[in-house]
């Protein structure tokens, strides 16, 4: 069974996601916008499609990573959502300049609902329900599963 921490951990990364895809849906039309007038200046013609396709494969990669983390208690799906999240945190310079905005308050809500989350994946029940995934293999047998000869 999952620890509390992970329990907490599926539902606050689960909703960062949600949250990210309201904000995708209420900023589509200025991203398709924004994209088109940056690709022409390049002589390209690129928009919606790409907009869409950066969104999918986004919430995709979010929820795969979710998958790992919290179902197969794999450590380096962990780890990479922690770099992503400190990559995110690059664009608060970003955030806080200018007008404040409805979508600049769900990216911070969004950017809180994830520290949250990351907290919950660092809680000793947590720490200690990822080393047990290393401990559950049958004494005598490598973590490879590869036979030792």
């Amino acid at each position: 069974m999952k620890p509390m921490s992970i329990r907490r951990f599926d539902l606050f990364y689960l909703a960062s996601i949600a949250l990210s895809v309201v904000t995708y849906v209420l900023s589509y039309g200025p991203m398709v916008a924004s994209v088109q007038a940056r690709t022409v200046v390049a002589g390209m013609q690129l928009g919606a499609g790409t907009v869409i396709a950066t969104m999918v494969l986004s919430v995709g990669l979010s929820l795969l990573l979710w998958f790992f983390a919290s179902q197969r208690r794999a450590v380096v799906a962990k780890w990479i959502i922690v770099a992503f999240f400190v990559l995110g945190l690059t664009g608060i310079p970003g955030l806080i300049a200018g007008e404040w905005t409805l979508l600049k308050t769900l990216s911070a809500l969004n950017l809180l609902l994830e520290a949250v989350a990351i907290f919950y994946l660092f809680q000793p029940d947590a720490k200690a329900w990822f080393a047990e995934r290393n401990v559950a293999a049958a004494p005598g047998q490598s973590e490879t599963d590869l036979p030792t000869g």
